[in-house]
């Protein structure tokens, strides 16, 4: 399973494509910092235990126990959603670090950090409504 230290190492990131038995499609990535680099692997997996864990300041770690129903090639969609995260998140850091200039009395940095806001968020709303379309599919 995924570990890592510092986070630099392997972790799973993303939900995706879930299915009437509450098992979802998760991906294994290589990690520095955190930051997604190379996808090794996409999984499908359904939850079988409460997350647990202790955070502290700046270290902390945590558990998720998985079933894993079944292996597979990295998913496009899975690793294409993940990048596109990724990259929002740092423009997003990078809008933080020039909010003197985002912040002045145009008009244009309300629309630019409106659109930040909206990506950030996106990818909540796109697992609320995978959620509710595998309910759908589960009561038909």
């Amino acid at each position: 399973m995924a570990g890592s230290i510092c986070g630099c190492g392997t972790a799973y990131y993303g939900k995706r494509n879930f299915a009437h038995d509450g098992s979802y499609l998760t991906t294994e990535w290589i990690t520095i910092f955190l930051v997604p680099i190379f996808p090794i692997r996409s999984l499908r997996v359904a939850n079988i235990g409460e997350a647990t864990g202790r955070w502290y300041f700046a270290y902390g770690w945590s558990s998720q126990e998985f079933l894993v129903l079944s292996k597979l090639g990295p998913s496009f969609k899975q690793v294409a959603s993940t990048y596109l995260y990724a990259i929002g998140f740092a423009i997003f850091l990078v809008s933080l670090a020039l909010r003197d200039v985002l912040t002045g009395d145009s008009v244009w940095s309300y629309i630019v950090l409106a659109l930040i806001g909206v990506w950030s968020m996106l990818p909540w709303g796109l697992r609320c409504r995978a959620h509710r379309k595998s309910e759908d599919i589960k009561k038909i």
